[in-house]
């Protein structure tokens, strides 16, 4: 394994989520009412959510545009299926296991402009843009678990992280993300001419505040193997070494809020969640160059 690859095997899912600080889309100015979970935390749930519905974190934490989409034919519903909580102090933990049933692929796919703009903010004579988010995407059904964690302060709960796995009980993640570079030729960075392009099976994602208030993400992956490679005992290895060095990056500030939210309402039990409205979801699929 060269240097250059292995660079890009270690550092490449923190840069890709989110790029930095240059644009935050998602800003409290613009929340208002988005999709209602309905949830009664019950093994033999009868409530049924639209994928789409339960995945709203994903454009609500994005950093840029971005089109959710879902093949034709996709069946995918999601269920809260257990609650259980503890106090110790006033520290406080909510756990509560999800299932993804049916079938199909629901996608969401970053604007390549936005994502090389952002980039180019921070390095603007940069020769290359790298480690570029370009969809993520789930194509099977999930058991999954989500857990936060928090405190009570003055009656008041006030959650601090939240966690969201999708390999519950060992099971293989449904939920991949596509990466990749763009090199700068005559002038211009163009999506067209991407490279290093890679594929992550995702086992986790953790949100979190920092003590200067910025909003981060977390990530831990089961494999990592090129867009058109095999998965297979390579690529699991591969993830393996990356997950040691893997740092967490920017969101967007309305989706950590709106995570943080959520877990607030699953240690209550509530039985209804409302996200808050992303404004940077576009509708059909984004340009590509």
């Amino acid at each position: 394994m060269n240097a250059r690859l292995l660079t890009i095997l270690l550092l490449i899912i923190p840069a890709a989520w989110g790029y930095g600080d240059a644009m935050r889309i998602n800003s409290a100015a613009n929340m208002s009412t988005g999709p209602a979970l309905h949830l009664d935390y019950g093994s033999q749930s009868s409530l049924s959510n639209p994928v789409d519905c339960f995945m709203y974190f994903v454009p609500l934490t994005s950093l840029t545009s971005l089109a959710v989409t879902t093949e034709p034919g996709t069946t995918f519903s999601a269920d809260i299926t257990s609650w259980e909580t503890k106090q110790q102090g006033n520290t406080i933990r909510v756990q509560c296991d999800f299932q993804i049933t049916g079938n199909g692929v629901y996608c969401a796919s970053y604007c390549p402009q936005e994502m090389i703009q952002g980039q180019l903010a921070n390095k603007p004579n940069a020769k290359e843009v790298t480690k570029l988010l370009e969809w993520i995407r789930l194509d099977g059904p999930c058991l999954g678990r989500i857990e936060g964690i928090g405190k009570i302060i003055n009656d008041n709960i006030q959650m601090e992280s939240i966690e969201v796995s999708f390999n519950r009980n060992d099971s293989r993640s449904p939920v991949e993300v596509s990466i990749y570079d763009v090199p700068l030729k005559a002038g211009e960075f163009l999506f067209e001419n991407r490279k290093n392009c890679l594929v992550a099976r995702v086992n986790s994602l953790t949100f979190k505040q920092e003590e200067n208030g910025t909003p981060r993400m977390s990530v831990e992956i089961a494999s990592l193997k090129k867009q058109k490679g095999k998965e297979g005992i390579f690529s699991r290895l591969t993830a393996i070494i990356a997950n040691a060095f893997l740092t967490s990056t920017p969101i967007a500030e309305t989706g950590n809020e709106a995570l943080m939210d959520f877990g607030t309402a699953l240690y209550k039990k509530q039985p209804v969640f409302k996200f808050p409205y992303a404004s940077n979801v576009k509708t059909g699929q984004l340009s590509r160059l």
